[in-house]
């Protein structure tokens, strides 16, 4: 295939600039899971005492961090610190990033300019390029699945399978929301910079109302206008995948991009 037909599957051309450090995503990511579960062994000798502690903590202190009172559960031990910490921080940092980089950071490079030149509608690239920004945060998330099933099985954590790859995609999904908000920006015409920190801003507001809410009655109601209260509402590490609140996060997510496609196919490109 030479350069030119390459660079009109903007899908395929954006997926091969980002493998090699997609490469280092994925390492990164499996270490971290696999770390989660080498510490699991010690959580559990320690169930008591640890039980002890957080019932001592405020309500508005225990909110920040899940539901500590099952901590010394695989699916409580897991919830609060990989899929409501540790690893919604890493899938959001990484698809905040891309999806700023793949559009804005294009345009601020003078990319775009060379890309549009082809043969190649201007939605139709918006689309692929929003394509590989789900394809690889979904990825990044099945990926840690398989590195939290590995330390499950080496360190004893009982725990099913299937839950486990219930709550990795739910957390692929919140990735993609607040990706989707960086990747719609630039299709408006944000810079790579104003993408990040707006995205940024609203993925930990939206984490703060979320855990603040939850803990007076008042406010509670406010919990469903999160994108946090519909990614562990469920729990999925309990009850399977929350089908419900999956649709939610997918249609905030559509209505984000289809707001950055809408502007992208009319505006000027500049550099």
């Amino acid at each position: 295939m030479n350069e030119s037909r390459f660079l009109r599957n903007t899908f395929t051309k954006t997926l091969r600039d980002q493998k090699r450090s997609y490469l280092f995503w994925a390492f990164g990511v499996v270490a971290m899971t696999f770390l989660m579960g080498a510490f699991w062994p010690s959580i559990a000798a320690s169930g008591e005492q640890f039980n002890d502690l957080v019932d001592s903590y405020p309500p508005a202190i225990a909110a920040f961090f899940g539901d500590l009172a099952d901590f010394t559960t695989p699916a409580g031990y897991l919830t609060s610190e990989w899929f409501a910490f540790t690893g919604v921080v890493l899938l959001l940092v990484y698809a905040i990033g891309k999806g700023a980089d793949l559009l804005a950071g294009d345009e601020e490079r003078g990319m775009l300019d060379v890309l549009l030149t082809h043969p190649v509608a201007r939605r139709r690239a918006y689309l692929e390029m929003a394509s590989t920004l789900v394809v690889g945060t979904l990825g990044l998330a099945l990926i840690s699945w398989l590195g939290l099933l590995a330390g499950a099985v080496v360190f004893g954590m009982d725990i099913g399978f299937g839950r486990l790859l219930a709550g990795s995609l739910m957390l692929g999904l919140l990735a993609v929301v607040f990706g989707s908000v960086a990747f719609g920006l630039g299709g408006l015409g944000l810079s790579r910079g104003q993408a990040i920190a707006v995205s940024a801003a609203y993925a930990t507001a939206d984490f703060f109302v979320n855990a603040l809410a939850k803990s007076n009655a008042n406010t509670a109601w406010l919990r469903k206008l999160t994108m946090n209260y519909h990614y562990l509402e469920g729990e999925p590490l309990k009850g399977g995948f929350p089908w419900l609140h999956a649709a939610i996060l997918l249609g905030v997510c559509f209505v984000l991009l289809a707001a950055g496609w809408w502007r992208f196919g009319t505006r000027d490109i500049g550099t």
